[in-house]
Formats: C-alpha cells, sequence, structure tokens
C-alpha cells in the first residue's frame, strides 16, 4: 500500500479534493469519458483543446525520456513527428513536470490539467508522467490507439483538471507461458495492454511439469531437453479416458529474449517478476536432471507430463539440491532486475518425501517436525539467500504451511522480507498480513481468469469455476475486519492466467479482457464510489480503445440488434451476451435460470437518431421471480421491481447522436428462494 503520506501533502491534496467532483455513474458527462480505471478525481471545465500540427511535447531534463515516449505515441496515429523540446510551452503544447515537491501524488500518481492555455502533466516520479500519458490519450479519440495513421483530423479533448492516484502498488497479472508456450511477440502485446490499463506487474510462470521456458547456462539440459513435450491432454481432465495429441509442443526464451522483454515492460514501468517453481511442479527439471529427485534412479527417463494436475514428483531437499537451486536463483537474478523473485512453493505433495528413509533422515538430523516443516526449512533458505542478494522471495500461501512468521530466525522462520502470495482465499495473506509480512491477494474464487466467464455451453473449454465480469469488479483486496495495521501489509492484487486449457495467445487475451479491465480499476480507484453501472458505461467507450489498440477480447456484444423503419429496436435474447454461467437458453432463445445478481446479460443495438428512448423487456410472467433488474444504456441507470408484468417499462433515456450503443441488464436484491424472470427480449422505442 502506498506509505504514509505528510501532513503537508495531506493539505495540498485535501484542498486539491475540496475543488474537484467524483465521478458517478449519475454524470452522464463523466461517462461519456469513459476513463478507466477511474481516476481519484476529476473536475469538467468549459472549452477545450486539440492536438494541432503545431503541438509539441515540452519536457524539462528527468522529464524528457518519458515526453519522447508520449511523442512516439501521438505521432503514429498522427502521421506526423512531434517535437519534444525544452523550452516554453505555448498553447498547443503538452508540457510535461516532475515536482519532487509533490508528495501527495506519491510514486505513480499524477494531476492533468487541459484547458484552451494547453496541456500540463505534473508528478512526481517518471511513472506518474506515463500514467498521465495513458489518461490523456484515453481523452482523445480513440484512434489515437491504432498502429497506423488515422484519417481523422479532429483530435479534441474538453477542458478539465484530473488528480489521479493508484490504491494499491502491486497491481498485477500472471501469465503462465509453461502449460502453453507465449511467444515473445505477444508478451509486447500484452505488456502494452497492461500500460493502457495502468497495470504495473507481470508474474511469468516459467517452469512446471510440462516445460521449462527459461535459458539458464549454468543447467542448460533445462531447455535442451525439457522445454519441448511430446504432446497434450484433448479434452478436460476430468473426462475420462485420457486422450493425448501427438503434435509436439513448446518453446522458450533465450537469455537475450528475457532482457528484450525485460526492457520493453520496463519503458512501461512493469515489473516482469519471474517464477521459478521450487519445491513442487518440478516434472521438467527432474526430466533433464534427474540427479535432484528424490529418487535418482526412478527418475531416470522421466519425460515432461501431456497432462494438467499435480505431480508428486518433488526435488530433494538435500544440500546438492539446495545448492543447485541458488545457482538458478543467482542466474535468474541476473536476469531479471525485479526485487521480486517468486519460488512458487505451491501444490507440492509429500508423498515421496514421506516415503523416503533419506528423506525422513534429513528431516531428523534437522530437528524438525515433519514433512511440512522440510518445506518450510527450504523456502527459509531460498527467502534468507534471496535477501542476502538484495531481493526479496514472493511464494504461494502454502509457505506458511509448517512455517515460522515470528521472523525469529528460526529453522523454518521465512526472512522478514518475504511476501506471501494468497491464492486459495484470502485467509493467507491475512494470517501473514498479521504476522508482520507483505502479501498479495490473488483469490481463485475472484480473480482466476481461467475460469469460465459465461455459460460453459457457449465458451471455449476451460478449468471450470466461474468468475464473471461483474465478480471481478466486486473483489475487495483488503477484508474490511483486517486491522488497519495489518491492512497496510496487504500491497495489492493480482489475476491470473493459468494455460492449462488456452493454447494459443488469442484465447489467453479471450480469458484476460475485459475482466482485467475491470480488475484494473479495482487495484488503481478508490474503494469509495465503486459502482458496477459506472463501470460498464465506462467499459462501453473503452471498447473502442481495445478495439483500435487491436486487443482482443471477450466481446461485450456480439450482433448488433438493427432498427425497424419506426425507429424501434428489438434485441432477441438469443442475441444476448451473457457475463455468467448459470443461465442457459430456452429452445426459443429465451434466457432462464438467472439467480447469480453477478451475472450481467448485455446487448448492442442501433439507435437511429439522437433523442429520447423508451426501453422495454419482454419477460415470461409464469417465471417464479423477485428482486429488481437495471437496464444500464448511454450512462443512465433505469431500474424496475418485482412485481414483474410481461412488458416492464424501465424508463426512458437520451443520446446526443445516433450509432450503436451497449445495454447491459443486471439484477440486484435476488431472494433466495426465486430468481430473476425469463427474458425473452428487450425493446427500444423513441419516446417522442
Amino acid at each position: 500500500m502506498s506509505k504514509t503520506v505528510p501532513n503537508r501533502a495531506f493539505v495540498v491534496i485535501f484542498w486539491f479534493l475540496a475543488t474537484l467532483q467524483p465521478i458517478t455513474a449519475a454524470s452522464p458527462r463523466e461517462s461519456d469519458l469513459g476513463l478507466l480505471p477511474r481516476p481519484l478525481a476529476i473536475e469538467l471545465r468549459d472549452g477545450s483543446w486539440a492536438l494541432t500540427p503545431r503541438t509539441r511535447i515540452i519536457a524539462q531534463a528527468g522529464a524528457a525520456e518519458e515526453g519522447r515516449k508520449l511523442a512516439r505515441d501521438l505521432a503514429v496515429p498522427l502521421g506526423r513527428p512531434i517535437a519534444v523540446a525544452s523550452q516554453s510551452a505555448g498553447k498547443d503544447d503538452v508540457r510535461l513536470i516532475l515536482q519532487e515537491a509533490r508528495q501527495d501524488l506519491g510514486d505513480e500518481g499524477y494531476e492533468l490539467d487541459v484547458s484552451p492555455a494547453g496541456v500540463r502533466l505534473t508528478a512526481r516520479r517518471p511513472a506518474g508522467l506515463f500514467y498521465a500519458g495513458q489518461t490523456l490519450r484515453q481523452l482523445l479519440p480513440s484512434e489515437i490507439w491504432r498502429r497506423a495513421q488515422s484519417p481523422r483530423t479532429d483530435w479534441t479533448v474538453r477542458a478539465l483538471r484530473i488528480l489521479d492516484r493508484p490504491r494499491f502498488a502491486w497491481r498485477g497479472l500472471l501469465l503462465d507461458p509453461a502449460r502453453h508456450f507465449i511467444p515473445k511477440a505477444a508478451l509486447f502485446e500484452f505488456l502494452d495492454a497492461m500500460a493502457m490499463h495502468k497495470l504495473n506487474r507481470l508474474q511469468l510462470h516459467l517452469t512446471d511439469d510440462q516445460g521449462w521456458r527459461i535459458e539458464l547456462r549454468s543447467f542448460p539440459k533445462l531447455t535442451a531437453r525439457s522445454s519441448w513435450r511430446e504432446g497434450t491432454l484433448i479434452g478436460h481432465l476430468g473426462q475420462e479416458p485420457h486422450r493425448f495429441s501427438s503434435v509436439p509442443h513448446g518453446g522458450f526464451y533465450s537469455c537475450e529474449d528475457v532482457r528484450e522483454i525485460v526492457e520493453y515492460a520496463a519503458a512501461r514501468h512493469i515489473v516482469v517478476v519471474p517464477e521459478i517453481e521450487m519445491p513442487g511442479h518440478a516434472r521438467a527439471w527432474l526430466s533433464a536432471y534427474p540427479e535432484f529427485a528424490v529418487f535418482p534412479e526412478k527418475a531416470k527417463g522421466m519425460d515432461l507430463w501431456k497432462r494438467w494436475g499435480v505431480s508428486k514428483d518433488l526435488l530433494a531437499p538435500r544440500p546438492a539440491t539446495i545448492e543447485a537451486c541458488r545457482q538458478i536463483l543467482d542466474e535468474v537474478c541476473d536476469l531479471f532486475p525485479s526485487p521480486w523473485i517468486h519460488t512458487g512453493g505451491d501444490e507440492a505433495p509429500k508423498d515421496q518425501w514421506n516415503e523416503s528413509a533419506e528423506i525422513q533422515e534429513q528431516i531428523r538430523s534437522l530437528g524438525l517436525k515433519d514433512a511440512d516443516q522440510l518445506q518450510a526449512w527450504f523456502t527459509a533458505q531460498l527467502s534468507t539467500y534471496l535477501a542476502g542478494k538484495g531481493r526479496r522471495l514472493v511464494g504461494w500461501d502454502e509457505i506458511l504451511h509448517g512455517g515460522d512468521l515470528s521472523g525469529g530466525g528460526g529453522k523454518t522462520s521465512l526472512h522478514p522480507t518475504a511476501i506471501v502470495h494468497s491464492w486459495r482465499g484470502v485467509e493467507g495473506a491475512v494470517a501473514a498480513a498479521k504476522g508482520g509480512h507483505d502479501a498479495i491477494m490473488s483469490p481463485y474464487q475472484w480473480v482466476y481468469l481461467d475460469y469460465y466467464q459465461g455459460p460453459p455451453s457457449e465458451e471455449p473449454l476451460a478449468i471450470g469455476g466461474s468468475n464473471s465480469l461483474a465478480r471481478t469488479y466486486a473483489f475487495e483486496p483488503v477484508p474490511a475486519s483486517l486491522p488497519s495495521a495489518a491492512a497496510a501489509h496487504i500491497l495489492g492484487g493480482q489475476a491470473q492466467v493459468w494455460t492449462e486449457y488456452i493454447p494459443g495467445f488469442e484465447g489467453v487475451a479471450y480469458m484476460t479482457f475485459p475482466r482485467a479491465s475491470a480488475l484494473a480499476e479495482v487495484f488503481w480507484s478508490p474503494s469509495e464510489g465503486k459502482e458496477l453501472a459506472s463501470f460498464l458505461s465506462r467499459l462501453e467507450r473503452h471498447e473502442e480503445r481495445l478495439q483500435a489498440a487491436g486487443v482482443y477480447y471477450r466481446p461485450l456484444a456480439r450482433l448488433t440488434s438493427w432498427p425497424e423503419t419506426s425507429g424501434r429496436v428489438v434485441a432477441e435474447a438469443k442475441e444476448a451476451v451473457v457475463h455468467g454461467t448459470e443461465v442457459k437458453r430456452r429452445e426459443d432463445g429465451a434466457l432462464v435460470e438467472w439467480k447469480n445478481p453477478e451475472t450481467v446479460i448485455s446487448w448492442r443495438v442501433q439507435l437511429p437518431t439522437a433523442g429520447r428512448y423508451r426501453v422495454f423487456l419482454e419477460v415470461d410472467t409464469a417465471s417464479n421471480s423477485e428482486g429488481s433488474l437495471e437496464a444500464i444504456v448511454a450512462g443512465s441507470v433505469l431500474k424496475s421491481r418485482a412485481p414483474f408484468s410481461a412488458r416492464v417499462d424501465f424508463g426512458a433515456f437520451e443520446v446526443a447522436q445516433p450509432g450503436p450503443r451497449l445495454l447491459f441488464l443486471r439484477g440486484t436484491a435476488v431472494g433466495k428462494s426465486a430468481g430473476f424472470p425469463v427474458i425473452k427480449r428487450i425493446e427500444l422505442e423513441p419516446d417522442r
């Protein structure tokens, strides 16, 4: 979390916030900006500013590099170079300013001022200027995100002032090239998308039972022998008998590739955090170097897994293995300047350790109780070693098993700098934070993006589960019951995109966005003022940016319902996109069994003219339903409450111009015994 701000800074920010108005769903003008993540505060002003052929980037000394980045980003769609200079700024120019005294902005916050007299970006650190630049690009027409010259000539931004800074320092995403390899060029695209969303940590899961993805020159066989597997499971692990393809799959990142990825990320103020699994998920390691297995003779000839799940093959924590781990960590630290090195530690079944007389003797000789304490001792060795190199170990919440959080230097004591990454719920992070350790929140119940996001019959094969767009947005990284002293140890949160069932990067992007857009706001924006309706309204505008930037994503709507000659638009239920897993489609296309308020239904409708439209929802009155419904369209939130008639009148909204608009339908205050009504169609009629 952000560190305590000095009193003077509180005075500055309090005065600033007092002059601004918050962004809410009830303020259509601000919703039209579509800023995502939602800024801390915004003031809309009269007037505007335009990007013209005369525009320059004015940046002094330490701001010059960020100025050059912004100039490059703007120049391509404009089709002309933008000069970067250091002299006085004019009314056409964009000025970048670093002010050390702006402690209220922290390391990543910024102030953005747009007026007819010019644009001013102010920050305390270069990262803040970079994020101010991302917000400026969001304020411009969406074509500014394209990678080729746009025919557009009007690049106008309305006058406003924004104060913004992140709620959390750790705003992460995990990618899993170990299960299905992700080419370097695809990582570059992903890093660009992360930067758009002000995400700043990319964890790469580089090793697992199915492949080793990083070149280490001290152990060359790891990639020479373990970067390609002979095939892959077809279908789901739960479907038996198992079938496998015979198509080899693999790849790895060379040392040069890693340096290139790290540099590309750093230019976008993203830290690449490597994950090297120890002691579990080790089959790729052991297939290349069986001498580090618990039973080396049995491990000879071990192949990479073609299936998913949890392997019982662990590293043997004997002295030679500890030394090998240190050598690997040395080389990983040389390749990755990240202050954080993730060593996994999850899903390490102790069967082999319990079966081995050698390992049992090691447990006794160390004065430990059992295999759980042995893993805690193993992790303590790694955390202390990394601390000696000025790095911090990060491990999944299983590293707490058998461990000691007191920091007293015992055999199973994690080094005080070690970070607990909580994935099985929030409990691991809570325990770590109360014990004085920093923690990252990644509970699978909200942030595992390999889980289904729509009805399974309509979605690509996934591992299972259900994390809808609304559910990810509802995630709160700091439990309300956590004392403030412990809450300060919650560094932030991270979404995980495990790839067991995602064989290509197109699938990775589809599963990631727009749910990662929701989590970007959770991790950046203040919890106060958080509203799903506001987010969905702004996401409609943000979808245009995703399209322009070439970010593949799960569409908010697939088809567009076209108006009749009268101007009436009818959107059938069969054309809706369902953001949630429990809803089913009846033979006539109607949507049934809708019970979860975290499920949202959406359509895209073509509005033929500007003006007022009235929204009607046709439902099946025979369905037993209760609760209330909201229709979110064009920045308006229209409500209706049970009991529902066959044709529900939501009321009217207004649009200033014709064109396609998204309409979201959500349910609230559902009862325990009944769900929402059966949805047949939505209708929009001109309200003359």
